[in-house]
């Protein structure tokens, strides 16, 4: 084993204080709501509450989770998520594959114009607003699916990830008599698990974290979606005092205002919480995927 030059150590002296530094930044936010979350209603109007809990209580979580509104939106997110990201990753993935094979008449054409595409934005709010409405899909899920069923980043990563099976396991299976769509789900797919779970939990996540656009074309209160509903659990606590234009303490009393921080925070983790589960157990497909994918263009 080699031994490190002092150079070396003292880099990877600074490298590691560097990071640490950051993995405290990042979790600082965290640490504090969840304080908050579990402290009581004094404790939180003392200041006293950093990132240690004072008077534990449980009584944010216990109102979070009675709240039919809350049920109803995570009901909604998660049914929402599960429809997006399948029908984003089936989609994306069938219309990469054949854009990873050489002999497909007007292969670079077709690259090109969907690299070209992704320069420009969705061509404006009011056209796309019109164009959902014309096709009434307002205040339904599909508002939220359809224009992102095919997601071009993702096409182009799938397609070098593709590029780069052996072509030679494709020809055994046309010998041995499968056709284009055995192939594809029985040879490329089972090969392709790194990348899939991958852009599957990117995918995931940008679904559950849908905000603007729920808000716009789903407005329907039954079918919120858990992003909007924290951001009403924000204004409720805002937009009374902005209107009365005085301060907050005089907008509503101290109890509710500590109140309303220790449930806003514990909406908050429990929003957090699904991805939180979820993302141990695909952590370690994501630089296999990732890099992999990433070879070629």
């Amino acid at each position: 084993m080699k031994r490190m030059t002092k150079s070396e150590q003292a880099f990877n002296i600074v490298n590691n204080i560097f990071m640490a530094f950051i993995v405290i930044i990042m979790l600082y936010p965290i640490v504090n709501q969840i304080a908050i979350s579990l402290s009581s209603d004094s404790a939180i109007l003392s200041g006293k509450v950093n990132l240690i809990p004072k008077g534990i209580t449980l009584i944010s979580y216990k109102n979070v989770i009675m709240d039919k509104s809350f049920a109803n939106a995570f009901k909604n997110t998660v049914l929402y998520t599960i429809v997006c990201t399948f029908i984003q990753i089936a989609f994306t993935m069938t219309f990469a594959y054949p854009l990873s094979k050489k002999n497909l008449k007007g292969r670079r054409l077709i690259m090109t114009l969907l690299v070209f595409s992704m320069m420009f934005g969705t061509g404006g709010l009011i056209p796309n607003y019109l164009l959902i409405k014309n096709m009434h899909m307002v205040d339904t899920y599909w508002a939220l699916i359809l224009p992102g069923a095919i997601n071009i980043w993702n096409v182009i990563v799938f397609k070098s990830f593709f590029q780069q099976i052996p072509e030679s396991l494709e020809e055994a299976g046309k010998i041995d008599g499968a056709g284009v769509w055995t192939i594809f789900i029985k040879i490329v797919l089972p090969l392709s698990k790194p990348v899939i779970a991958a852009l599957t939990l990117f995918t995931a996540i940008a679904a559950w974290s849908t905000f603007f656009q729920a808000l716009i074309y789903v407005p329907s209160p039954d079918k919120k979606l858990l992003q909007v509903y924290l951001n009403d659990i924000l204004q409720a606590n805002i937009i009374p005092s902005a209107q009365q234009g005085d301060v907050l303490s005089n907008a509503m009393d101290n109890a509710e205002r500590a109140n309303g921080d220790a449930l806003k925070a514990a909406c908050l983790l429990c929003t957090m919480l699904p991805v939180m589960a979820i993302y141990p157990f695909v952590q370690k497909y994501f630089m296999a995927g990732l890099m992999i994918g990433s070879v070629k263009g």
